[in-house]
């Protein structure tokens, strides 16, 4: 079986920190076959992975993705060639992935967040929809997650993915997609025919706040949202992949 991260944002979106050089390393090295960077409403990012990737040869696949702001809730584009403008309607934003061949997918499905895409939007939609992020580590995600994949088995019937949501180095690989093969061509393929599955749970609350949200170290001081002794280790840990900081919940 083939393993992909298929939810990865780098250093080209406004709210991570990974270099994509960095994110291709760690990606080798923890063993995944393919990896979907989906930066904010950009391709850059994805575009300059899959140029580094092909150069370095280390075995792993890079899909040309983005993550857009739609009028209605986060969508993921996979399999892109050009970038998709960003809040246009949830339906609009379908129509323009599937225009240039790609793949439209839900991520963290009916969470509580604002940019969060709602059941009823999904449902809505799910005919015209590729698949559903059903492992994210975001623990805002998993709010929604059991409602998603209960209304994915008796309604949309959509393929399953999983994707770290990464926002810095230590996340990515944390949730997967399981699918026959191990080449982005093969993920596609199960993708088509529901034969994929998602594993990986969410990050405990303090470290979901660094995975979600770190882009530099002042950024989480100022916030102010991570009161703890663990500061500097929880940080060594978002940036490196390192297990020095514990499991704490906040």
């Amino acid at each position: 079986m083939g393993v992909a991260d298929l939810h990865v944002h780098t250093a080209f979106s406004w709210d991570a920190n990974s270099a994509v050089e960095e994110v291709l390393a760690r990606a080798a090295s923890i063993g995944l076959d393919v990896v979907a960077i989906t930066d904010h409403n950009t391709i850059d990012g994805a575009l300059a992975a899959r140029r580094i990737a092909e150069r370095l040869d280390n075995g792993v696949d890079v899909i040309v993705g983005e993550e857009l702001d739609t009028q209605n809730g986060h969508l993921i584009g996979l399999f892109l060639t050009d970038p998709v403008p960003p809040r246009l309607t949830f339906a609009e934003t379908i129509h323009r992935i599937h225009e240039q061949g790609g793949l439209a997918i839900v991520p963290h499905p009916g969470g509580p967040l604002p940019w969060h895409a709602t059941p009823r939007r999904i449902t809505g939609n799910c005919h015209h929809l590729d698949g559903l992020e059903a492992a994210s580590t975001s623990w805002f995600a998993n709010v929604g997650r059991k409602g998603a994949l209960h209304r994915n088995r008796h309604i949309y019937k959509l393929a399953l993915t999983g994707g770290s949501d990464a926002h810095c180095l230590a996340a990515v690989g944390q949730c997967v997609t399981l699918f026959p093969g191990h080449t982005a061509d093969d993920l596609r393929t199960a993708l088509a025919q529901c034969r994929t599955s998602a594993r990986g749970e969410p990050l405990p609350f303090v470290k979901g706040l660094y995975a979600l949200g770190v882009r530099a170290k002042e950024a989480v001081g100022k916030g102010r949202f991570t009161e703890t002794p663990y500061y500097e280790s929880l940080t060594t840990w978002a940036r490196n992949g390192v297990e020095s900081a514990p499991n704490t919940e906040g």
